[in-house]
């Protein structure tokens, strides 16, 4: 360790500055490959403590974070302040080619490879060189496809799913379920998605802007009843 004149201490590998010794001996680990920290109830180790304290939430199912506005409780505190923004809508992470913003940094950098390169798929399977643009993405391909390991499996069509969210929405093209309902005109809808698009359509025919894939009308009236049906019929299915 080297100690700075303006009592800062520098990192002997690659000279960043730290301002107390503790922090630069946590650093170092990531030169060192150090993980002093054990966790007793898996081989797991971590290079620092509040990472292994993280962790053990996974065994204890502790949730000590807790969502003032609908008392949702989270084993992390990020993950808690994302989720708050749902309520908030608060959206801090903004793409600087498009300025279009995002509640989770993880959108914006997925969001970002349509700039920079078109088609980026940088998750590559080792076994079949199959790609994706996601990690999660990846990981359910190599469940699926190499270890059998499908948490989920149809019961009329014996399609195989790892995430529940697409086996549900995937047994919905059996059942005809269309759980999400307009509040304005009581369309129902299988994704929440197209009631999303589907509500919009509203808003857009209560200014009389018309048909925004067509060709809009010059004013409010009946016609707006007529682009907003049209809409719904010719752009979007439920």
């Amino acid at each position: 360790m080297k100690e700075h004149t303006e009592d800062r201490f520098l990192c002997d590998e690659c000279d960043r500055p730290f301002l107390s010794r503790s922090a630069l001996i946590q650093h170092k680990r990531t030169h060192t490959g150090e993980k002093p920290f054990a966790c007793k109830d898996c081989p797991k180790t971590f290079a620092q403590k509040t990472t292994l304290i993280r962790h053990c939430r996974s065994h204890t199912g502790e949730k000590p974070f807790v969502c003032d506005l609908c008392q949702k409780r989270f084993s992390e505190k990020g993950n808690m302040l994302t989720h708050r923004r749902i309520h908030t809508g608060e959206k801090p992470f903004k793409c600087e080619t498009c300025e279009t913003r995002f509640g989770k940094l993880s959108t914006l950098i997925q969001h970002r490879r349509q700039h920079t390169h078109k088609g980026e798929k940088p998750f590559v399977c080792g076994v079949c060189n199959a790609s994706y643009t996601q990690k999660s993405h990846l990981v359910s391909h190599q469940k699926l496809k190499h270890m059998g390991q499908a948490r989920f499996s149809c019961s009329v069509c014996s399609a195989q799913f790892d995430n529940k969210f697409h086996f549900t929405r995937h047994q919905r093209t059996h059942t005809g379920e269309r759980p999400f309902q307009c509040d304005t005109c009581h369309s129902r809808f299988a994704l929440k998605a197209n009631l999303q698009r589907h509500q919009s359509l509203h808003s857009k025919e209560k200014q009389g802007r018309g048909c925004v894939s067509c060709k809009p009308h010059p004013g409010p009236g009946v016609a707006e009843w007529r682009d907003y049906s049209h809409q719904s019929n010719q752009h979007f299915t439920r």
